[in-house]
């Protein structure tokens, strides 16, 4: 499924469920560079640094990232790398809190095209579980089209200038994972989201949301990891950008956005979907509408009233000819229903229920009017009985 249509300004797509593929590469640094112990910056595509750690040499550890390339902006890349939280180097390439840059670090670079690779890692497990989940492909990418090449290579050179040149001889695995997931996908632009979500705390619970700030962008997610251990997460958002709030599964459960693009990238959105206002009313649902699937987002649907009364005016049209006939009243009863300028029909089936009605009550008064000609004719004899007995 395509981005297109799926979202407008104050419109909110709500799908029931979504199937993930996730495809990740992964460079096992494990015990392979030890006693190098270097410093991991998550750094996200906006210029925040979502995470810092030190990479112990350990069995079963590694760094994960997209199977797709991604950009920093030239501001962003510019921005200042935060000082480590205690306010000391851990390593040879830990956070010195000296004006160091983004594009100083080894995961952001110009390219030369021009324009800015962002490397975005962040640490992983191999363990059996991992093992289990995810289909891995050793030092050999077989689907060119899901691992992009030159993610593959900005990552290794990534670790090169993390671990030194020994990582360039570290094969790289190719990870892909199916899940279905029946998490609620909410998608449209960030602000309509939070806000819709918001207002609905059944929804937030489902999606394991523990708050949101409108005003800030933001929300904080309810996560509990496989140990059953809670944490908190605090996401932020781009003003103006489309995106996907849904419940993050795996090692850890919570709350989890991606900008749209991102999410389609790896993920199919499950219909039906429910096309709703950002602050309120339900306005429609595209369930089986596979000729137009796309919401009428142009122009002025009709309000739930609204559409109460043009039915409520369908029923009595339907009704009225059997009511006069009830009164004895024989007004234009062999006419069509479907003719009377006073009767809106919402759909085909009012239409039909008229016409069969129609059917019945000619019948009813053909039945009537045979009816009548019995009792004169049944009368006719008695008189004549009476009067002229022989």
């Amino acid at each position: 499924m395509n981005g297109e249509g799926l979202s407008a300004p104050h419109i909110v797509s709500i799908y029931p469920g979504f199937t993930e593929h996730t495809y990740r590469i992964v460079f096992p640094f494990e015990e392979r560079f030890s006693p190098h112990a270097p410093q991991l910056l998550t750094i996200l595509p906006v210029g925040t640094v979502e995470n810092e750690k030190v990479l112990e040499p350990k069995k079963e550890k590694g760094l994960i990232a997209y199977a797709y390339p991604q950009d920093i902006s030239d501001e962003a890349a510019e921005l200042a790398v935060p000082q480590s939280k205690d306010g000391n180097a851990e390593s040879d390439t830990a956070t010195d809190g000296k004006g160091r840059k983004l594009c100083e670090t080894a995961f952001v670079w110009r390219r030369q095209d021009g324009t800015n690779a962002l490397v975005q890692t962040w640490p992983t497990n191999l363990n059996e579980k991992f093992r289990k989940d995810f289909e891995i492909s050793e030092g050999v990418n077989q689907d060119s089209t899901k691992f992009l090449p030159q993610a593959a290579s900005e990552f290794q050179e990534a670790m090169v200038q993390l671990f030194g040149p020994a990582a360039d001889s570290c094969p790289l695995w190719f990870c892909h994972k199916r899940l279905i997931s029946t998490s609620p996908a909410v998608v449209g632009f960030g602000e309509d989201v939070l806000s819709h979500v918001n207002e609905r705390p059944e929804l937030m619970r489902e999606l394991s949301i523990a708050s949101i700030d409108t005003e800030g962008l933001g929300f904080v997610a309810d996560g509990t990891n496989g140990k059953g251990e809670k944490f908190e997460k605090h996401f932020r958002l781009t003003a103006g950008e489309e995106y996907v709030l849904y419940r993050k599964t795996g090692w850890d459960t919570m709350g989890c956005i991606k900008p749209l693009h991102q999410f389609l990238s790896e993920a199919d959105l499950h219909e039906p979907r429910i096309v709703e206002e950002a602050h309120g009313m339900k306005k429609k649902i595209a369930a089986t509408l596979t000729e137009n699937p796309e919401p009428v987002l142009g122009a002025a649907a009709p309000s739930l009233a609204a559409q109460q009364a043009t039915q409520l005016t369908a029923q009595q049209a339907i009704q009225s000819p059997i009511a006069k006939e009830t009164a004895g009243v024989d007004e234009r009863l062999s006419a069509p229903l479907v003719e009377n300028p006073n009767c809106v029909f919402v759909d085909d089936a009012p239409r039909q229920a008229a016409q069969l009605d129609t059917q019945a009550v000619g019948h009813r008064r053909r039945r009537v009017l045979v009816g009548l000609c019995l009792c004169v004719l049944c009368l006719g004899l008695i008189l004549l009985l009476v009067y002229f007995p022989k």
